[in-house]
């Protein structure tokens, strides 16, 4: 007469066969993470890589005029990452400013309620982007202009400020457009902030914002050569 197994084997085995399937997804997500963090240091040694790199990221055929790339990074299946400086950087990485840049976050996870809210002006409070895992500081802001406009078919919901701005890539004083880019049926995040210098005040001593980030037109065609949705 055959012995009868408790259930509790087989219970076993299944726990046992995941925690096998997990150790080899955590192998397999660490050797792509190893792969990706590879690529990223060759890309940010070779230019024309890092150019690649950035335009796969914000979907460009062009980077806009005046514009260099500077840094892409993807973490697979979380975010990804890049930036646009205004200096032409030749070997090594190159986040450094002169007077404008772009960076540009896709993270893993829908837009906040709260993060519509702040772009729609129904709230001020500006920990709203570190709660929603953007690492973004900003002081003593002053409204420019918002709006909402559509680029590539894609909704543009832009906020146009003047005051500081802080990320773990660097503190910048003057304009800061910030822009969420909706996607329909996604499940992920957009975010990006271009920047500039404070312009020229006219004789009233309001602001010049004609041709600066702020400008409703030239944020649309900026943001036009990007295709950000999938």
């Amino acid at each position: 007469m055959s012995e009868k197994r408790s259930p509790w084997v087989y219970v076993g085995i299944g726990c046992v066969g995941l925690v096998i399937i997990a150790v080899i997804g955590v192998a397999v997500l660490g050797f792509l993470g190893f792969r990706m963090a590879k690529d990223t240091v060759e890309a940010m040694k070779d230019p024309v890589k890092r150019e690649e790199n950035v335009k796969a990221i914000l979907g460009a055929t062009d980077l806009p005029p005046g514009y260099y790339a500077g840094l892409a990074v993807k973490i697979p299946f979380l975010m990804e990452m890049a930036i646009l400086t205004d200096r032409e950087g030749e070997d090594g990485p190159n986040e450094d400013f002169d007077q404008r840049g772009f960076i540009y976050f896709k993270i893993i996870g829908k837009v906040d309620s709260e993060l519509k809210d702040y772009f729609e002006g129904k709230t001020d409070d500006a920990t709203v982007f570190r709660r929603n895992n953007i690492n973004l500081d900003l002081e003593s802001n002053v409204l420019l202009e918002r709006g909402l406009i559509e680029v590539n078919g894609q909704n543009l919901m832009y906020l146009a400020q003047t005051g500081r701005f802080s990320t773990e890539h660097g503190r910048s004083e003057g304009i800061q457009t910030l822009i969420l880019v909706e996607c329909p049926k996604d499940k992920k995040m957009r975010f990006g902030i271009w920047f500039g210098p404070l312009p020229e005040t006219d004789e009233n001593g309001s602001y010049v914002l004609a041709g600066t980030p702020a400008d409703r037109d030239q944020v649309q065609g900026f943001m036009g050569h990007f295709t950000l949705c999938d």
